[in-house]
């Protein structure tokens, strides 16, 4: 990318950046958790016509339980792709689960816009719009063929949109993310592999008033087990996600159930952390109880890899031509772009803007940020995709 269309695309973004703090303004008001089918519909609509008016194609994939994810294509000439593949950028418009506390109005002190999913991902998909508007308004994106994926359930597990992923990765050069890079905007080459497990521990009628606790015991000493194991493990943690129950007496059951993770950052502490939970799950503390548990899903590890790396590479070449500096990271957690790296997809992710407390109550980002990160994320796609088609990428 030569300098003069990195100093256009500059100054593309700096005259138009109040347009994507209006366009954050408004997904952030939208709630559009996992479950909440209405909520992702409404911000498909928002994102899906801005794609559209940048000469994407959109399809929408249409489930049953979750909202709509949306695969919006800008095909190059057939030539261009059969020969070369294509540019695959992956984001997801739902956000977490709503809970009590993870419930907190929209907020813009100026400084930052705090709400939920404001962070994971709507402000990474307000920077990746604008960075392809960037690209578009200096004439940079016509001999590109790009594929957008925003799924609509990244937030349990992609089951549905993880066969998308995956196949696209398959056809893509490389892939990009737009999740955060944390307080300081680092960009991401690796990420740990997850596994979840749904536990139930019971207690069958009738109930005696002096066992109407023991599920609740029970659990509480598989999740302090699995704790300490979690300290021991190097390569490897045990999360306890959310737990609950409920006591019983005559003939009502008592319950204790709980939503466990795993998470590793190799294939061996995969198998380990697997052995680990499921041999805790088995042992059994509390005479009277029942412990079963069922394997809900994961994402498989991104390790750090030297293609991974290139990306990067290029990243901070960009990055310097800005006069700011970047820097690389491995996140201890999972995310959609885990499955394109499976298929042997280079990644980068992190690129959208710095915050901090993502999918937490407080939930926020930096809003100072979100220009300059138009502008790496364009200077990267573009760069990234000139070595691409030059086959200067990926050093031998």
């Amino acid at each position: 990318m030569k300098d003069v269309q990195l100093r256009s695309v500059e100054s593309f973004v700096r005259d138009h950046e109040s347009e994507m703090l209006e366009f954050l303004q408004k997904s952030a008001e939208i709630q559009a958790d996992a479950l909440n089918v209405a909520g992702v519909q409404a911000l498909a609509e928002l994102f899906g016509p801005a794609l559209k008016e940048l000469g994407f194609t959109l399809q929408r994939d249409l489930q049953q339980e979750y909202g709509p994810s949306i695969i919006a294509r800008r095909t190059a000439r057939e030539d261009i792709f059969a020969a070369k593949g294509q540019v695959l950028l992956i984001g997801h418009i739902d956000s977490p689960t709503l809970r009590s506390w993870n419930v907190f109005p929209v907020v813009n002190d100026g400084r930052v816009l705090s709400g939920s999913g404001v962070l994971d991902m709507k402000a990474g998909l307000a920077v990746a719009l604008m960075a392809l508007r960037a690209l578009a308004s200096v004439g940079l994106l016509q001999d590109m063929p790009l594929t957008c994926l925003l799924t609509a359930d990244s937030k349990v597990g992609a089951p549905a949109s993880r066969a998308y992923i995956e196949a696209e990765a398959k056809q893509s050069l490389f892939a990009f993310g737009f999740s955060s890079g944390g307080r300081e905007g680092a960009l991401v080459t690796g990420r740990a592999g997850q596994r979840s497990y749904s536990v139930q521990v019971e207690v069958e009628p009738p109930v005696s008033p002096e066992g109407s606790q023991q599920a609740l015991v029970e659990m509480s000493h598989k999740i302090i087990e699995l704790w300490k194991q979690s300290r021991r493990q190097g390569d490897g943690r045990i999360v306890v996600d959310f737990a609950d129950g409920e006591t019983g007496v005559l003939n009502q059951g008592s319950y204790a159930r709980a939503i466990l993770e795993t998470r590793f950052m190799t294939d061996k502490g995969m198998a380990h952390a697997q052995h680990d939970v499921e041999t805790l799950l088995h042992q059994q503390h509390i005479q009277g109880t029942a412990t079963s548990y069922q394997v809900m899903g994961g994402r498989p590890v991104m390790l750090q890899s030297g293609e991974n790396r290139s990306l990067f590479a290029v990243a901070d070449w960009i990055a310097k031509k800005m006069g700011m500096q970047v820097f690389e990271r491995t996140l201890d957690f999972g995310s959609d772009v885990n499955f394109a790296s499976s298929v042997g997809c280079p990644v980068l992710d992190g690129l959208g803007p710095a915050g901090w407390l993502d999918s937490k109550r407080g939930e926020c980002v930096k809003l100072e940020t979100l220009g300059a990160r138009a502008v790496l994320l364009a200077g990267v796609l573009r760069e990234c995709w000139e070595r691409a088609d030059s086959g200067t990428l990926y050093p031998l």
